[in-house]
């Protein structure tokens, strides 16, 4: 169960950390459907308008729980080596979003089941889920750009998906099972991506033009920017 954050002063600043701190205890206890602006404001101990000056309404809030969730993911993170192993990378990025989401286990699970039960609640997560898969293989040193790039955020979510259904039941202090079907998933979105690349003859490949003027084959790019057969997811 997380802890109930300090109640703020009428003169202190509610910040997005404490506010989806607070959010999410209360998803936690109520789950997403009790969750209301009043309750996370009730929640803090401060009027509604303050809550509201942050996040104007539900949808407002998830999405500032998805933000905030992938700026703690990414603090200290320095920027991609081009000489790291791309897998690895993405591994640890992964592992780094399931330690900041540990303390919030059972919201996440709410938010998983309303997902699939609330369209205005899917479409929500599934936009915002989208947009942080994004950015976790960028942050990886992953190309998102063009065909490949658009393939690879779904391969990913689907990654992420099948892995976040093994930590939900993972009790294990070490999180051994997650760790494991992680790796084995992302071994497995690399061969497929692979397999993928083998089907599309160069030949049949468009020309395209870089915005500098510069010749590009779209669908050259394999994970990381690479050619086919370089270093991949």
């Amino acid at each position: 169960m997380v802890k109930a954050p300090r109640q703020a002063s009428a003169s202190e600043p509610l910040t997005p950390d404490r506010l989806v701190d607070a959010a999410l205890a209360v998803v936690d206890a109520k789950g997403w459907r009790g969750t209301s602006l009043g309750a996370v404001a009730a929640h803090l101990g401060v009027p509604v308008a303050r809550v509201g000056a942050l996040a104007p309404t539900r949808s407002e809030l998830l999405r500032l729980v998805f933000r905030t969730v992938d700026q703690r993911m990414l603090a200290g993170v320095m920027a991609a080596d081009e000489m790291e192993n791309h897998r690895d990378r993405l591994f640890d990025l992964v592992m780094r979003r399931l330690d900041v989401l540990a303390p919030y286990r059972r919201a996440v699970e709410s938010l998983m089941r309303d997902a699939v039960f609330d369209p205005a609640v899917g479409l929500t997560v599934l936009a915002e889920l989208r947009r942080s898969h994004g950015l976790t293989l960028e942050a990886a040193g992953i190309s998102t750009r063009g065909l490949w790039g658009e393939m690879r955020v779904q391969g990913f979510g689907l990654v992420y998906a099948s892995v976040l259904r093994t930590w939900r039941d993972d009790a294990t202090p070490d999180l051994a099972p997650t760790m494991k079907a992680l790796d084995r998933a992302l071994k497995q979105a690399e061969r497929a991506e692979h397999f993928a690349c083998s089907l599309v003859p160069r030949s049949g490949r468009r020309n395209a033009r870089d915005r500098d003027g510069t010749e590009k084959t779209v669908g050259d790019e394999t994970p990381g920017g690479s050619s086919p057969g370089g270093e991949p997811t």
